[in-house]
């Protein structure tokens, strides 16, 4: 493994313009790029810049059309409940297809920016994967943050749309996310139309709450996730993926304690799916399932689902 991480990083440093075109091709293209690095605008270089690519499909898609579809794509290992629930990639990509299909109901289009306010659950995944489907932005705010915080993020961010959940569970407390995120919808500016509830059994505040309570002055769209998903289930209510140009942005985020006028950084797509594409590729040997007990929001899009056989996974990550 070693040997095989400094063969690859000796040629990406002498001969990169044969380097990054050959790792390209790992990846599954709507348009191939025939430009790997653009210089033109050194030092701002661009990545692939004439390709087209969907990161949902490069992560859920191509797997099940290579005869995947049964292995497992993703490890919810909770300790904070005591259960691991696995999805095959099949399944991940129904729940992904169907929640892209929520949200394209909603109007979430081609660099729209929604916010997730979510735990460590398998929403956050399927939330992420949805928006890379549909071409949106995500910006993953860590649960539990207080309501000043997140309204700081949402102001800056300006997302059509909040995913978040009923609460999240910490050894010692249960968090309730709910009050939270309408604290932070009073705070933010400018308003966010819909807020989309993954439902969690435990915690006081729930969408009843809510539903019917203008928040400065204008009505806020308090949806069930289940519900919502239901209705979407039929295939005409499941997303395709589309191809967004190389230099849309498929994640923002901003760097612990940055508020609006703090820091932030943007991950391009292409530039994301090839280096993680390598980056596995050297560290593996192969694909690994994902456990998700690693930050959501502080990796790569495809480092959050990143799949194989399970008898591959010896429990490493």
């Amino acid at each position: 493994m070693a040997q095989e991480y400094r063969r690859a990083f000796a040629q990406a440093t002498n001969d990169p313009a044969t380097f990054w075109p050959q790792a390209a091709q790992d990846l599954q293209w709507d348009t191939v790029p025939q430009i790997a690095i653009d210089d033109s605008r050194k030092p701002l270089y661009s990545w692939f810049p004439d390709g087209k690519l969907n990161l949902s499909s490069n992560a859920l898609d191509r797997h099940v059309a290579a005869g995947r579809a049964d292995h497992t794509a993703l490890i919810h290992d909770s300790a904070m409940l005591g259960s691991v629930v696995s999805y095959t990639y099949a399944q991940l990509l129904s729940e992904v297809e169907t929640f892209a299909g929520v949200l394209a109901g909603r109007g979430v289009g081609m660099g729209d920016r929604v916010l997730i306010y979510l735990p460590m659950i398998p929403q956050a995944v399927i939330a992420m994967l949805a928006c890379a489907r549909l071409g949106a932005v995500h910006s993953v705010v860590f649960g539990g943050f207080a309501p000043k915080e997140l309204a700081a993020r949402i102001t800056d961010c300006e997302p059509v749309a909040v995913v978040t959940a009923s609460g999240g569970i910490e050894p010692s407390r249960r968090i309730e996310y709910l009050p939270a995120v309408a604290e932070a919808l009073s705070l933010a500016e400018p308003a966010v139309k819909d807020v989309i509830v993954a439902h969690r059994d435990g915690f006081e505040h729930g969408l009843a709450d809510y539903r019917n309570q203008p928040i400065n002055g204008q009505q806020v769209n308090w949806l069930d996730w289940d519900e919502q998903a239901q209705r979407g289930s039929t295939r005409r209510g499941r997303a395709r993926a589309i191809n967004p140009p190389a230099l849309r942005a498929v994640h923002l985020g901003h760097h612990r304690g940055a508020e609006r006028s703090g820091p932030r950084h943007r991950w391009l797509r292409h530039s994301a799916a090839v280096l993680d594409e390598r980056n596995l590729r050297c560290a593996s040997r192969g694909h690994h399932v994902h456990r998700l007990r690693c930050r959501l929001g502080r990796r790569p899009l495809l480092h959050c689902v990143r799949a194989a056989d399970r008898r591959r996974d010896n429990g490493a990550l």
